[in-house]
């Protein structure tokens, strides 16, 4: 029976990030995050769409700026790079989050509910009703708690690794029965593991829009 696969790291190298974020140099930087942050909690009525909009705007002049800053003038390395765009990513999401999320009335909310009602209302479904030709038993329980620990986290970065975590232990689940986990094999058994998690915050409309597209281009091996 093969290992499940170690977990992606989650978040970044804050310290890297924080320690220079802290140098007198990046005072500039920091006076521009605090305007945008009073700038965003003055909009009234903002739709999600907007908040979006206004967030990945910042992200992208932050980052620009960061890099024309003295306490980041000496980053070229990739990964040192993308340390500078996640810890932006992550100190505005930790400031805003509970403005943009709890805004009840927005439709992404509103769809939000909506799902978990649904999800809810499917607590019985089983291996046999999506036609899988086994049962994984207690084999999802891993999958399914790695997808719980989404609710802990508010970097989309963390959200998003959170998730390609939970597909690659749903793939190594399904290999331990069979062969290949193919798209055939790996969406229904997915959609298993999220009616049997006690997820309740899936809001990947606006999480996938913030994060960069590096993310998304993610690929998985799943022959």
């Amino acid at each position: 029976m093969s290992e499940p696969p170690s977990p992606r790291s989650l978040g970044v190298d804050d310290a890297f990030f924080l320690d220079r974020i802290k140098s007198p140099e990046a005072a500039p930087l920091l006076s521009q995050f605090k305007t945008f942050l009073a700038s965003f909690k003055e909009r009234k009525s903002m739709s999600m769409g907007d908040m979006r909009k206004a967030i990945s705007s910042f992200l992208v002049v932050i980052y620009g700026a960061s890099l024309e800053n003295p306490a980041f003038a000496d980053v070229v390395d990739d990964d040192e790079l993308e340390y500078i765009r996640e810890g932006w990513e992550k100190l505005v999401m930790m400031k805003l989050h509970d403005l943009v999320f709890g805004i009840a009335e927005t439709k992404e909310v509103q769809m939000q509910k909506h799902l978990n009602n649904k999800i809810m209302h499917f607590k019985w479904v089983v291996e046999r009703h999506f036609d899988i030709p086994y049962s994984f038993g207690n084999g999802l329980e891993t999958a399914q708690a790695e997808l719980e620990k989404v609710n802990g986290f508010r970097c989309p970065k963390d959200k998003l690794t959170i998730m390609m975590n939970t597909l690659e232990l749903v793939v190594a689940a399904i290999k331990r029965k069979q062969d290949s986990a193919g798209n055939d094999q790996l969406l229904p058994v997915l959609i298993l593991v999220l009616i049997r998690s006690s997820t309740t915050d899936i809001i990947i409309m606006f999480y996938g829009s913030v994060e960069n597209s590096t993310l998304n281009q993610a690929k998985f091996n799943t022959a």
